[in-house]
């Protein structure tokens, strides 16, 4: 299905965005090329504590370097801290200014 059309069926609150290329945070969840359907009335951060990646939540996260998708923590210093799968290759990263949560990630479209 192609991402105009499945746009049209949902409300304004949901939309749909691509992984990109270098986006990799979340590989091998949503790997570059994903289409992703974001509910952007879910925007805060929940409080975990010894929770698995099975039961975190992914978001898509604007940024100076574009939309990365990841899981999120609160950091100490009123910011956020980008958590990567542990497969991906990539080590926690602090956000403290310059970014805008999107969304929570609600449906995943692999690609081929």
């Amino acid at each position: 299905m192609e991402v105009e059309y499945l746009t049209g069926i949902y409300p304004p609150h949901l939309r749909y965005f691509v992984v990109g290329e270098r986006d990799s945070f979340a590989f091998p969840v949503a790997p570059p090329g994903s289409q992703l359907l974001v509910n952007t009335r879910l925007t805060n951060v929940p409080t975990v504590s010894n929770v698995s990646y099975h039961e975190r939540e992914l978001f898509c996260v604007l940024t100076s370097r574009g939309i990365i998708v990841s899981y999120l923590e609160h950091a100490p210093s009123r910011g956020i801290i980008l958590i990567p799968h542990p497969l991906s290759g990539h080590v926690r990263e602090e956000l403290e200014t310059g970014f805008k949560i999107v969304g929570q990630v609600v449906g995943i479209i692999l690609p081929n």
